[in-house]
């Protein structure tokens, strides 16, 4: 496996899926705890992202089901329900190069061949959280995490695919 002197975000795509608000909000939901456990200092505490800084720190995450189901399903597409929720979290350092934020975009069952569902986690790119991914152990770990909770048809580091880490391939229809 590859290291990488710059590592600023990972990100996991995979294809249709049919899943409820619920599903995913449990996804999601397990996705950060996994998050928090491998790094609590990064990703132990997560806002809604905002408009502004003021109202991003007004709209803190709780971390537990019934928070997770809310905002997908305040987040799902009411116009094109195929295309799923679109989740943005950033973790509330308002330190510039500090700040680590993820992405989701969970729930598609679009037919459409470049619509896909994916996960994208944003690192920082200077203060401890940048020194703790400059270590190849902790960059193996995210990567593995992303790769074994997600089982994406592509995953990418700093939006280039890495090579196929022995995983069962999925087709994307």
């Amino acid at each position: 496996m590859n290291y990488y002197t710059q590592f600023k975000s990972v990100s996991a795509i995979w294809g249709s899926e049919s899943k409820s608000v619920s599903e995913c909000a449990t996804r999601v939901l397990d996705f950060i705890l996994l998050l928090q456990k491998q790094n609590p200092s990064l990703f132990g505490t997560w806002y809604e992202t905002a408009n502004s800084l003021e109202n991003a720190l007004k709209r803190k995450v709780v971390i537990d089901h019934e928070y997770f189901s809310k905002l997908v399903e305040k987040k799902w597409d009411k116009k094109f329900p195929q295309l799923g929720a679109g989740i943005s979290l950033w973790n509330g350092n308002v330190t510039d190069g500090n700040a680590s934020a993820i992405t989701f975009s969970i729930g598609s069952s679009s037919t459409n061949p470049n619509i896909h569902n994916s996960c994208v986690v944003s690192l920082p790119i200077e203060g401890e959280g940048a020194d703790y991914y400059k270590v190849p152990e902790n960059q193996k770990k995210l990567i593995e995490l992303m790769n074994d909770f997600w089982k994406p048809n592509f995953l990418l580091v700093n939006g280039e695919e890495i090579p196929n880490l022995l995983r069962s391939p999925k087709s994307i229809d």
